[in-house]
């Protein structure tokens, strides 16, 4: 589908990651599609635990609207999705404060049981694999 044809809505469909650093790398485990992004400063009044919240810095001020004319530099397009036509697959992805995440990625097989999960946590980068596997019933073994 053409981004001229696609439709945002950061109200209703957007993920939030609350942050301590600068950067942050995103699992691109993506069908197809866009990663649109936007950023803003927090911060803390001197002297006081009052919360100062900035700007949205998207280049532009719409909570919603066209792909196409949201700013295409904060605009990241998926080229090489994650083994499409390949395999059945679901990708869950879990956030919890300053940035920490746990991706969840599933394969199922031809009879859409699952096959193998692969869980990766943020906090080590470690991936943790499990299989499953059928008898002949099709009952998990």
């Amino acid at each position: 589908v053409p981004a001229s044809n696609l439709r945002y809505d950061f109200e209703r469909g957007a993920t939030r990651i609350t942050l301590t650093s600068n950067t942050y790398e995103l699992p691109l485990t993506y069908e197809h599609g866009y990663l649109l992004f936007r950023i803003r400063g927090i911060g803390k009044h001197l002297n006081s635990t009052t919360r100062l919240v900035g700007r949205w810095y998207d280049g532009g001020s719409n909570q919603s609207g066209l792909v196409s004319s949201y700013e295409m530099r904060n605009t990241f397009k998926i080229d090489n999705p994650h083994e499409l036509d390949k395999k059945n697959w679901q990708s869950i992805t879990t956030y919890a404060e300053e940035g920490l995440r746990k991706d969840v990625i599933s394969y199922y097989d031809g009879t859409l049981r699952k096959r193998q999960t692969v869980t990766i946590s943020s906090t080590d980068k470690k991936a943790i694999v499990a299989e499953t596997v059928y008898d002949h019933q099709g009952r998990p073994g």
